[in-house]
């Protein structure tokens, strides 16, 4: 499948140094005379590999599984000639989000020559599908372990007669004692299994397992003589806890690949991609979220329509694109022919009440939609103010006030627990807080990819639709999908406003019994989070006041430090800056005008950060904390640029070149230089600071783009690396 010169420059090399434990990754060619025989393949794992036209080399991965797999291999022999059992029988688990590729890792491993060669039976069992076929249920039942034997007797090739219903319940048996009817049937079968398997070399495929218990129902390697393997995928965190088991979170593509990938899914044949295709194609995996079915979606997009990859909003749209969108020329029901959002809805099957799964997924949904910014869609979050979130959505919205009990009677007795049935079904991640001591506030939580963020964002949208009594519009959506229309960005708004408002009042509970200023306590929290949820619950006033307190200043720099500190400031006054063209098609121009925002309020802001970080005595900071002071000033200086603040800009440059020689950098260091060069801009600093002294600041501003025409024609290139993006 390598053909293009482009992709052999790339790749060759990397399929050299695989070795042979991987040389192969499509299917082996015809047995001819004098060969070893390879097992056969069952029909599953054959539609796998037909589905793609190509299997990325992950050699990261394949040999550390397939040197696991076959270890000590040639010792083999040895224990079955001796009537010893093998000790080497392996269990291996691969975790991974939805669309990794699991699935087709395994069947790649398996379509080896190296393990085709060594095992005599290759069996596939997906139990996802048999759970999704039952419904309602997320551990295997007899009847679904009655259906998987006899699926492993059709591809070992043995009758399955010996594989039936055998119970016999009596009238006057209680429910434990089927329950133990039940699990006896099970060990017989599995027993029987054992029986079947043992003297044959068997490698076993547990696709899409969603709870451990099901694992060791399979495990038929404890007791037979000859190699077994038993290979699980899941996206679950619920392991199976046997010991020597071996499990592996399988990554994300990485850049190179994921491009690659791209181009050959998109069937470009042999054209070689010119400079601007690589590009933008590494915007569009980056985009994608490296996620494999992702970009293969994508890939098919751009090959039905090539023009969509250069318009002006193509690239913002690609995870809506791919979230929503399939591939058309596959019809079978495989998974490269559902859609991203069906992926991530069948994650949810694990919870079996489709009011409880409904209920988490909008408490997912609204984790997404308040807890995001333009700049960084999955932040680490305090755990502790999700959950808060969640049970004032639980206890404040009619509409999910009624899923409370519901969610009770299903076991999920505390908000927590949502926490970690997210993690478990492997759409959170989790981590410990450095330096807390506290342990019920010391964790923190982040959605688990991009595509999580969209689907999360969707999931909203539809709720919001649903409490408007919207009617439900058409499912006929063109390839590159309309759902994300106006009338859907009214209601994403709608319910940004409802959701962050409902986060303000939580975060002001503790303000309103405060006396004072100096009485106001901020955790780490609201420091961080509470200018933005009040941005986009559009409290306009309120954030102003906020920001413009120097208590909450203080807090800020205590908590994150100078830089981070002052980077979290302009954040929120480009926000706020940008805010009224942003939504003035979605919100009240009159409301607007009321609580709008004007730049003079924004400037003295950026004042009051200006004096306050002027006014540490260097003295008594450390080497850190002057070199960050310092970049914090300059950072303050290229914003008030942007506000047409020449004179303050200037003076925060000059302040952080003190710092920065009071910190012991030299005029060779990046920092200094980089400062000197902000510096260049004022060469013409006579005639800044006349126009500043003699020029009244209103005509100042009107004319500022004159003066910045100016600085351009006589320093052309420190004014083009530095005027504002708004010139």
């Amino acid at each position: 499948c390598i053909v293009w010169p482009w992709y052999r420059r790339f790749y060759c090399k990397t399929m050299n140094n695989v070795g042979g434990a991987t040389a192969s990754y499509r299917r082996p060619s015809p047995m001819w005379h004098g060969t070893p025989v390879y097992a056969s393949l069952p029909p599953e794992i054959m539609a796998i590999s037909s589905r793609s036209s190509y299997v990325v080399p992950r050699k990261e991965i394949l040999i550390p599984l397939i040197n696991f797999i076959l270890r000590e291999q040639d010792k083999y022999e040895h224990y079955i000639s001796r009537g010893l059992s093998w000790p080497l029988n392996s269990v291996l688990t691969i975790r991974g989000m939805a669309g990794i590729g699991k699935t087709t890792l395994a069947a790649t491993i398996t379509d080896t020559m190296e393990i085709r060669q060594v095992y005599d039976r290759i069996c596939f069992i997906n139990l996802g599908d048999h759970l999704i076929a039952k419904g309602g249920v997320n551990n295997i039942t007899y009847s679904m372990y009655i259906a998987c034997m006899r699926e492993l007797c059709h591809q070992i090739g043995v009758p399955a007669d010996s594989f039936h219903e055998e119970i016999a319940f009596l009238p006057h048996d209680n429910i434990l004692t089927r329950s133990t009817k039940v699990i006896q049937a099970i060990e017989m079968m599995k027993e029987r299994m054992k029986l079947i398997m043992d003297g044959l070399r068997v490698f076993l495929i547990l696709d899409d397992v969603w709870c451990h218990e099901d694992v060791e129902l399979f495990n038929f390697g404890e007791g037979m003589k000859s190699s077994f393997t038993l290979f699980i995928t899941t996206r679950t965190l619920d392991m199976f806890p046997s010991t020597g088991a071996c499990w592996i979170d399988i990554p994300l593509l990485s850049p190179p690949d994921a491009v690659s990938f791209f181009f050959l899914e998109s069937g470009r044949g042999d054209k070689v991609p010119t400079d601007e295709e690589f590009l933008v194609t590494k915007q569009i995996v980056e985009k994608c979220g490296y996620l494999p079915l992702a970009i293969r979606i994508a890939a098919k997009v751009a090959q039905a329509y090539p023009r969509f990859m250069y318009s002006e909003n193509g690239l913002e749209e690609i995870p809506r694109i791919v979230a929503t969108n399939k591939i058309d020329c596959i019809c079978d029901s495989s998974p490269n022919s559902q859609t991203v959002t069906n992926l991530l809805n069948r994650s949810f099957s694990y919870i079996t009440d489709a009011d409880v799964s409904h209920a988490l997924k909008i408490c997912f949904g609204a984790m997404a939609v308040v807890f995001h910014k333009d700049d960084n869609l999955r932040p680490w979050v305090s755990q502790k103010f999700v959950e808060k979130l969640w049970s004032e959505l639980l206890t404040e919205c009619d509409e999910l006030r009624e899923y409370k009990p519901k969610l009770k009677k299903y076991r999920i007795s505390t908000i927590s627990s949502i926490t970690n049935l997210l993690n478990i079904m492997g759409l959170i991640d989790k981590r410990k807080k450095k330096e807390e001591k506290n342990l019920a506030d010391g964790f923190q939580i982040q959605i688990h990819h991009d595509l999580l963020f969209e689907y999360g964002k969707m999931v909203a949208i539809k709720f919001q639709k649903d409490r408007e009594d919207i009617k439900k519009s058409s499912d006929k959506y063109t390839l590159l999908g309309n759902h994300f229309s106006g009338g859907n960005e009214r209601h994403f708004q709608n319910i940004l406003i409802g959701w962050n408002n409902l986060m303000v009042n939580c975060c002001q509970d503790s303000f309103k019994l405060s006396k004072s200023e100096l009485d106001v306590s901020y955790d780490e929290h609201r420091v961080y989070w509470l200018p933005h949820h009040m941005i986009k619950a559009r409290k306009l006033s309120a954030v102003i006041d906020l920001l413009s307190k120097k208590k909450f200043l203080r807090e800020r720099i205590a908590y994150f430090g100078f830089l981070e500190g002052t980077k979290l400031y302009i954040s929120d006054i480009r926000e706020l800056q940008n805010i009224e063209g942003k939504f003035t098609k979605w919100t009240n121009q009159s409301n607007l005008q009321e609580n709008g925002v004007s730049k003079a309020k924004l400037r003295t802001i950026m004042f009051m950060i200006g004096d306050f970080l002027s006014d540490f005595d260097c003295s008594k900071l450390t080497q850190k904390s002057k070199t960050e002071n310092g970049n914090a000033l300059v950072l303050l200086g290229v914003t008030e640029q942007a506000f047409a603040l020449w004179h303050e800009s200037l003076q925060c440059y000059n302040k952080a070149l003190q710092v920065f020689q009071s910190a012991g950098l030299d005029e060779n260091h990046p920092y200094t230089i980089s400062t000197m060069k902000h510096i260049d801009v004022y060469a013409v600093l006579p005639m800044v600071s006349n126009l500043c002294l003699f020029m009244p600041s209103l005509y100042f501003q009107k004319y500022s783009v004159i003066f910045h025409l100016i600085l351009f024609l006589l320093f052309p290139v420190a004014g083009t690396r530095n005027l504002p993006k708004f010139c």
